[in-house]
């Protein structure tokens, strides 16, 4: 005897659940069309049947709601860096958090140059104006290092199966070279950076594009990327997130440094 999986059931009882729909219908319509079959339906009759099965799965779809957890990455300079967000939908309008899975990253000053595409030779040059900058350094290797707080929040609009919304990182954001004991760089605080993306038909997946505006006066070009969101199996209702509160009380690594 076919039995149905009790999460299932238990989701298809809830109203936030659509994918679960989905899940039934891409499971059962074959069933049913074979069933048909064996009753003796055809033709009209079993096209029905077809037909019911995809109505489901378009009612699951147009009421595809994206409240709920979503994981996938962002694509920056052919590096995938994991992300978590947490949406909340009301209406066209969406809100909720994003959570970075790795704020703090290190290269060398070569492999750092190399990814933001400077000519051969540029981080001699760089490496050259830091040590002019603080001479005291005893010889060592010089580190590009950036730091991102590791909680957001979005706010932002959905339009069909457009998805727009700025993502407001909680605290301030650090990118530059450690020589020494000294970290020379930038500061920035409340960083945001802009995604927008299309909704899968099968209200599954979000991928776009995400960039962060150029800044004329500190000489920073456009950046941009890919992204892609998968909807969480276990999606949750977003709750409240203290660790927004403990990154603002806490002092980054970063300021550890002189």
């Amino acid at each position: 005897m076919l039995t149905t999986s009790a999460t299932l059931l238990d989701q298809l009882r809830q109203a936030n659940q659509p994918q679960a729909w989905v899940r039934f219908v891409q499971l059962y319509s074959p069933l049913l069309l074979y069933w048909a079959g064996r009753q003796g339906f055809r033709g009209a009759g079993a096209e029905l049947v077809r037909s019911a099965g995809g109505h489901g799965r378009t009612c699951a779809m147009a009421s595809t709601h994206l409240t709920g957890r979503w994981v996938g990455h962002y694509l920056q300079q052919g590096q995938e860096y994991p992300i978590t967000a947490d949406f909340r939908e009301a209406g066209e309008s969406l809100s909720g958090f994003m959570y970075d899975g790795q704020p703090d990253r290190e290269s060398s000053v070569f492999q750092a140059t190399a990814e933001a595409g400077l000519p051969p030779g540029a981080d001699e040059q760089i490496e050259a104006k830091l040590r002019e900058m603080v001479p005291d350094v005893a010889p060592g290797p010089i580190r590009y290092v950036s730091h991102l707080p590791p909680n957001s929040i979005l706010r932002g609009r959905r339009t069909g199966q457009t998805v727009r919304f700025l993502k407001t990182y909680q605290g301030t954001s650090f990118g530059g070279y450690r020589v020494g004991d000294h970290l020379l760089g930038y500061r920035e605080a409340d960083h945001e950076v802009h995604y927008e993306g299309q909704l899968s038909s099968d209200g599954l997946v979000i991928e776009g594009r995400w960039w962060i505006d150029a800044d004329p006066t500190a000489g920073a070009p456009l950046t941009e990327g890919r992204f892609h969101l998968r909807r969480s199996e276990a999606s949750e209702t977003p709750s409240a997130q203290p660790a927004v509160a403990a990154e603002k009380e806490k002092p980054p690594w970063w300021r550890f440094w002189s």
